[in-house]
């Protein structure tokens, strides 16, 4: 018996092979995975997870698929997606004690309107990510204002063993679009958000919403941002754009003529074109302006 007979034996959920990353990625790249899970419930999770580390097989997690580029030639070992419509991860409550807890797998749009309508505020900087909660926990999420790490309290992971553990905000050492948790599945998270009166984050929501159509490329699929904005210089998307780089194309894929730190596909593009785009913009930020940049997005190979 294979890894893969093992695994899918063992582990409840739905299992596929050799499915196309394209499918799930938001810039919509990317080659197969030899093997797909979309674990039932927790159990099965860490199930897989550790028996995939048993047989020295490489796995890693895709979420909503933003911020995440597969490679070409797909990817090797088990891909584990978190499906919303699993009760075990996609699920949300506000709780007895006023806290609000949400499935990992839950999308961020979901998690904001779940909030607004039972009367939760300051949650208005979720507008527009393109990520579920799991992920969001992961990369601190957040806009200019406000962060992920702002309003969490705890949640659940699963380890690179599959140990199932419960962390706090000192645990997952939160930073700037930045973590701890690397390495580990999150599965669950509770927020405290304060009560405001919807009317007023709704309002709230419409100036985020303008701000966004002014601001990003949103008529082709893309990744979101390329790179963190470097500590104490221009945000990256100014770099960028003053390096001249704005519009350019590279194959399929380019920098938006809007943000300068999108990328984008513009049609047909491979991951291979996306690479390309950011070694560009890397090489030339640092040789004009001495700034390093830091990738957001991560491979998938």
């Amino acid at each position: 018996m294979n890894w893969f007979e093992r695994l899918s034996a063992e582990c409840p959920g739905a299992w596929k092979r050799e499915e196309p990353l394209s499918r799930h990625t938001s810039i919509r790249v990317g080659g197969p995975a030899e093997a797909w899970f979309e674990p039932s419930d927790l159990a099965a999770l860490a199930r897989a997870v550790k028996l995939a580390g048993e047989a020295g097989v490489p796995w890693r997690v895709m979420g909503g698929g933003s911020n995440a580029l597969a490679a070409d030639e797909g990817v090797r070992g088990l891909v584990i997606h978190l499906d919303p419509g699993a009760a075990a991860f996609g699920g949300v409550e506000a709780r007895e004690d006023g806290t609000v807890r949400a499935g990992a797998a839950l999308p961020l749009g979901l998690l904001l309107k779940y909030l607004i309508d039972q009367g939760y505020g300051e949650c208005e900087f979720l507008y527009g990510i393109p990520a579920q909660v799991g992920g969001a926990v992961a990369m601190n999420a957040g806009s200019s204002s406000r962060w992920v790490d702002g309003y969490f309290i705890e949640g659940t992971r699963v380890d690179s063993l599959g140990g199932i553990i419960k962390f706090d905000r000192a645990a997952a050492r939160f930073g700037y679009r930045s973590s701890a948790l690397g390495g580990s599945i999150v599965t669950e998270a509770v927020f405290g958000f304060p009560r405001v009166a919807p009317e007023v984050t709704r309002a709230n929501i419409a100036t985020y919403q303008e701000y966004r159509q002014k601001t990003q490329d949103l008529k082709n699929p893309n990744c979101g941002c390329m790179f963190a904005n470097p500590e104490g210089q221009k945000s990256a998307g100014r770099l960028i754009d003053e390096a001249g780089l704005k519009g350019c194309r590279i194959g399929g894929a380019g920098v938006s003529t809007v943000h300068g730190n999108f990328v984008m596909n513009y049609g047909g593009a491979t991951a291979g074109d996306v690479a390309a785009v950011m070694d560009l913009a890397e090489k030339t930020v640092f040789e004009k302006f001495g700034v390093r940049l830091r990738r957001e997005i991560r491979v998938f190979k």
